[in-house]
């Protein structure tokens, strides 16, 4: 390459760095989290109806670009590439349209750069709605493993620790409910400290004897 065309192209490129780096400047990133099956993907998308918000659905977007090492049939789901899902996420933030993305899915609080991050709203399920939900699309493999995960907090564990953090119980609520909890949430930048929920605690003896009798057998 001719020393002007050289100097001309590394010119362009570093325009097209300083324009992406200026989006990411703009850009507000939510991580949705909670155990799958919990209503991620199912808020965020009401949300970008309503307000035009960007949405990540991680779990599409791992089966659209092929970030996956491998399928699980028995669990009927994709085990993610980490790193190169990482480099998808980070390019689709530089991309964004809007100046707020949510990013769905169980872990997206490890996929956002830290940069653009504003909070993580958490979704919590009663594990015996949950188990129900799961079985009937999933089967009963993958309803307890799950349901047993929100049962015992293990997502909930993982943000211990961390702000801006604010937990939902979507047990007893519906969308436009939830909708009024993640606008204020983000009104108030998601501050406040967050109390995880102690299913042990909060499900009635008899329910848990039940629940736990369900996925034992």
């Amino acid at each position: 390459m001719q020393p002007e065309r050289l100097k001309e192209a590394k010119k362009r490129g570093k325009e097209r760095n300083a324009k992406v780096d200026r989006n990411l400047n703009r850009i507000r990133a939510i991580a949705v989290v909670g155990t799958p099956g919990v209503g991620k993907t199912t808020l965020c998308s009401h949300l970008k109806r309503k307000y035009g918000y960007d949405h990540v659905d991680v779990g599409q977007l791992v089966k659209r670009e092929r970030l996956y090492r491998r399928y699980d049939s028995n669990r009927k789901t994709y085990i993610a590439d980490i790193p190169r899902l990482e480099k998808e996420i980070s390019k689709v933030l530089h991309e964004a349209r809007s100046n707020l993305v949510l990013i769905d899915g169980s872990y997206a609080h490890d996929l956002v750069p830290r940069k653009p991050w504003v909070g993580i709203f958490l979704i919590r399920l009663n594990p015996v709605l949950l188990y129900r939900r799961l079985a009937e699309e999933y089967g009963r493999l993958k309803a307890k493993e799950n349901s047993i995960a929100e049962f015992l907090g293990v997502i909930p564990s993982e943000l211990v620790g961390l702000k801006n953090v604010v937990e939902v119980d979507a047990s007893d609520r519906d969308i436009s409910q939830m909708e009024t909890i993640f606008r204020r949430s983000l009104k108030n930048g998601f501050k406040g400290r967050t109390r995880f929920k102690n299913w042990t605690a909060e499900m009635k003896e008899n329910e848990t004897r039940r629940y736990l009798r369900v996925v034992e057998n």
